[in-house]
């Protein structure tokens, strides 16, 4: 009921008083509310319940454009005590003091790859390939160790998730899905109290509609999100060969 209330009152502050200065309640709400929205996804998939093929966490996070393209707000956060936070939703994701991930460094940097041969992403395709900018986000993601200075970039990720994008996961595109996928197991390893049973819930989701795909690159890249969430995919003598390290 409470979570109910406080997401009626938010979705009234953007609309009513948007420019009431009130720029980083609003940010600051969005955050609490969007990780609310992902703890409480559904264990079934939405296409099982008949719903929206975009799961509501994701659409909740996404209300943070609203804020991030209001001038006055968008002005009154970038000089604010929320201008750290602010610069992940600006597409500056990683600095100076961010620490390689040596452990998963190997296969992060074998995933992107696949993922951009799947997707037929090559050079300059940022603006013509709606996979690429998505993409080259998750890899930023895959290659950092994930600590918790980094949540606001987990969030960021899927908050400026481009409308074609959107399209593409609300038509449950594989390739769309397996990107959400490999972001769901990076975010698990933050280990906070919205993170882990969400992000294997959902990608269980996934891996229940991409199991009986007959391509076998997306069976390939499913290997370590199944892994992750405990879905079985194969037996042994059946399983794919995994995307090779470049």
């Amino acid at each position: 009921m409470h979570y109910t209330r406080s997401l009626q009152d938010y979705s009234s502050q953007l609309v009513y008083e948007i420019d009431s200065g009130n720029a980083n309640a609003l940010l600051a709400a969005s955050g609490l509310l969007a990780k609310l929205s992902f703890i409480n996804t559904p264990l079934m998939s939405a296409e099982a319940a008949g719903g929206d093929p975009v799961p509501a966490w994701i659409r909740s996070m996404q209300g943070v454009k609203t804020i991030m393209q209001t001038p006055k707000l968008r002005k009154d956060l970038e000089q604010g005590i929320l201008s750290v936070v602010v610069r992940h939703y600006n597409g500056i994701s990683s600095s100076a003091d961010d620490v390689v991930d040596v452990d998963n460094k190997q296969l992060g940097a074998g995933t992107v790859k696949a993922l951009r041969e799947l997707c037929d992403v090559g050079p300059g395709d940022c603006v013509s390939n709606p996979y690429a900018s998505v993409i080259a986000r998750l890899e930023q993601l895959m290659l950092v160790v994930p600590t918790h200075d980094k949540v606001d970039q987990y969030l960021a990720f899927i908050a400026t998730l481009e409308p074609s994008f959107i399209d593409l996961l609300k038509r449950m595109d594989a390739r769309a899905l397996l990107i959400l996928a490999h972001w769901c197991t990076r975010l698990s390893l933050i280990q906070q109290w919205w993170t882990g049973p969400s992000a294997k819930a959902e990608c269980r989701r996934i891996c229940a509609h991409l199991i009986t795909n007959k391509d076998p690159m997306v069976q390939a890249l499913l290997l370590f999100p199944a892994s992750f969430c405990g879905f079985e995919l194969h037996t042994q003598d059946q399983l794919p060969t995994p995307p090779s390290n470049p």
